[in-house]
């Protein structure tokens, strides 16, 4: 996903810069998925660190 949205970013800027919204937003959607899977993970773990302790 990163790399289809880095290319079309970079096709887009040849275009125009009203051509770049669709691109922009799926490169951020994209990262966003990423920092909400390492947040997820992170939770999770403290929560098995948790129960472990008891």
């Amino acid at each position: 996903m990163f790399i289809e949205a880095s290319v079309i970013v970079f096709q887009a800027s040849h275009t125009g810069v009203e051509t770049m919204l669709y691109p922009t937003i799926l490169l951020a959607v994209a990262i966003l998925i990423v920092v909400g899977l390492g947040v997820y993970q992170r939770l999770s773990l403290e929560v098995e660190r948790k129960d472990e302790g008891k």
